[in-house]
C-alpha cells in the first residue's frame, strides 16, 4: 500500500505519497506572487522528486523511489546539482519572459545560474520548538539575482524544522492542520517541510 495526501484548491494541487519508508512529492499550479499581476500574470510553478541531467534508460533502476542521490529530493527542499539554469532541479517556475528556471536552496551552488529558495538549510539548524511546544511554519520564498526579483511564495507548502519531529505528525496554525513530510529518505532536523491540509 501507499498512503497519500492529495490538497487542492483553484490555484495548485500538492501531492505526497508514501512509498515504503520514502517519502515522494509534487507541486502543480500557482504560487502566491509578491509581484503586481501584470508583472507576473500566470506565475506557474512544477514541482516533483526526481531531476536528471541526462535521462536514464527506460529499464534503469535509476527511476526507483528508492534512489539515494541528488537527483531525487522534492520541489520543497530541492537540492539541485549543479549549477545549470533548467536542469537538474525538481522545482522550476515558468518566469514571465517564458524560461522555465530552476530553483534551489540558497549555498549549495554558485549563484546567480538558478533561482533561490530561502529560508535556506542553514538556516533550521538550530531552529527548534517555541517554548508552547508549537513549531512555526516559514514560508519558502522564490528569488533570483539574474534577473533580480522576488517572486512569491509556495501556496500552502512551508519550511518546519525537524527537531522533535517526524513525518506524518500533524502542526497547528491558526487553527489549520499541516502535514509534516520528510524530502524523500533524509531525516536530519534540516529536511522536512509542511503541507497545509486545507
Amino acid at each position: 500500500s501507499m498512503p497519500y495526501w492529495f490538497v487542492a484548491n483553484g490555484r495548485r494541487v500538492v501531492i505526497v505519497v508514501k512509498v515504503s519508508t520514502v517519502y515522494v512529492a509534487a507541486y502543480l499550479g500557482l504560487i502566491t506572487p509578491y509581484m503586481d499581476p501584470n508583472a507576473i500574470p500566470y506565475p506557474l510553478m512544477i514541482g516533483g522528486s526526481l531531476a536528471y541531467d541526462y535521462e536514464p534508460s527506460e529499464t534503469s533502476t535509476s527511476w526507483r523511489w528508492s534512489v539515494t542521490s541528488n537527483y531525487i529530493s522534492t520541489f520543497a527542499k530541492n537540492i539541485g546539482n549543479n549549477d545549470d539554469l533548467n536542469t537538474n532541479h525538481t522545482c522550476r517556475m515558468r518566469r514571465p519572459d517564458g524560461l522555465w528556471a530552476g530553483f534551489c536552496f540558497t549555498g549549495r551552488y554558485p549563484e546567480p545560474h538558478f533561482g533561490l529558495l530561502t529560508p535556506d538549510d542553514g538556516v533550521g539548524t538550530d531552529l527548534r520548538q517555541g517554548l508552547d511546544d508549537s513549531y512555526p511554519i516559514f514560508p519558502i520564498v522564490m528569488s533570483e539575482t539574474t534577473p533580480e526579483n522576488i517572486w512569491g511564495e509556495f501556496d500552502g507548502v512551508g519550511w518546519i524544522s525537524g527537531h522533535g519531529n517526524s513525518s506524518e505528525n500533524t502542526v497547528t496554525q491558526n487553527r489549520i492542520p499541516w502535514l509534516v513530510v520528510q524530502d524523500i529518505y533524509r531525516t536530519t532536523s534540516i529536511q522536512y517541510f509542511a503541507v497545509k491540509l486545507a
